[in-house]
């Protein structure tokens, strides 16, 4: 599903985000839970959020593009 995003602080999206991503690393074996809970600890995180590109609403065929190449690296990790 897409969602419009309203402006928003980008460090705290990429720590969200790097708290998302962990769980299900764990949850699949990529990282035991030791490992994230030291990745926690990075000042830098290895996690980023890219704001430079805005998608409108109303591009339906851009948004699906944008969301297949951000999937592109996980399902050749999960595949392989």
């Amino acid at each position: 599903t897409f969602v419009t995003w309203p402006a928003h602080d980008t460090t705290r999206l990429t720590e969200a985000f790097r708290r998302a991503m962990l769980r299900p690393f764990v949850r699949l074996a990529l990282l035991d839970e030791d490992q994230a809970a030291g990745m926690m600890t990075w000042p830098h995180s290895g996690f980023h959020v890219h704001t430079a590109v805005w998608v409108s609403e109303e591009d339906r065929a851009f948004a699906t593009r944008l969301a297949r190449y951000t999937v592109r690296a996980i399902r050749s990790r999960w595949k392989g």
